[in-house]
């Protein structure tokens, strides 16, 4: 049985995998955001200080998440929302100095990811985010084959667009990166990165 101590550590090796994970939800907001012109500037205000909290300013994630919260309390079926406050829990998490908040903050992160998917599943900007922070959490959590799921449809989603939009075809880059550590043995990952950087014109 694996100690308290044990766990501890592997929750801060999550911790700092985050910071780098943080980045693709960046990705998502800014980028698909632009693809999506229909958010109300509150909605906009708060991904604004989301991502100011990706980079560790931490009073930015506090003030998202209760600009969020207010949000959801006046439109509970608002997915978009309600991803960015699962998310914005999930930084708290990662810039919490115990690992009981630790914890407890990732987890409730993951209930509004999972609410935020339950209402549109296949929306793409959600499922980004909830990979790209499940993919990193340790085995306590039980998220990786949720992670890889939402990696796989991502997938799915993508490949079934003749023409991909280069800024989702830049978001789908790090996902197929992943896959090819997590699940190298379901797909060609490497050459479907290869596709998906020539698409978004990094290469």
């Amino acid at each position: 049985m694996r100690s308290i101590q044990h766990e501890a550590s592997r929750l801060g090796s999550f911790i700092m995998a985050l910071i780098c994970a943080a980045a693709m939800i960046m990705l998502a907001s800014l980028e698909l955001a632009a693809m999506d012109n229909h958010g109300n500037q509150m909605l906009e205000d708060a991904i604004t200080l989301h991502n100011a909290g990706i980079d560790g300013d931490i009073e930015s994630t506090k003030s998202a998440i209760e600009l969020l919260k207010g949000i959801v309390k006046e439109e509970p079926d608002n997915g978009r929302a309600i991803a960015y406050l699962g998310s914005g829990y999930s930084l708290l998490g990662r810039d919490s100095k115990t690992v009981a908040d630790r914890i407890r903050y990732a987890n409730r992160g993951l209930r509004y990811l999972d609410q935020a998917l339950s209402i549109e599943p296949m929306n793409f900007e959600f499922l980004v985010i909830r990979a790209s922070v499940s993919v990193e959490l340790p085995k306590i959590f039980g998220r990786k084959d949720d992670a890889i799921n939402d990696m796989i449809t991502l997938d799915g989603i993508y490949s079934g667009i003749s023409n991909p939009d280069p800024l989702m075809a830049k978001g789908m880059i790090d996902i197929y990166a992943r896959l090819s550590n997590v699940a190298p043995q379901l797909g060609d990952w490497p050459k479907k990165m290869a596709d998906a950087k020539a698409r978004s014109g990094e290469e």
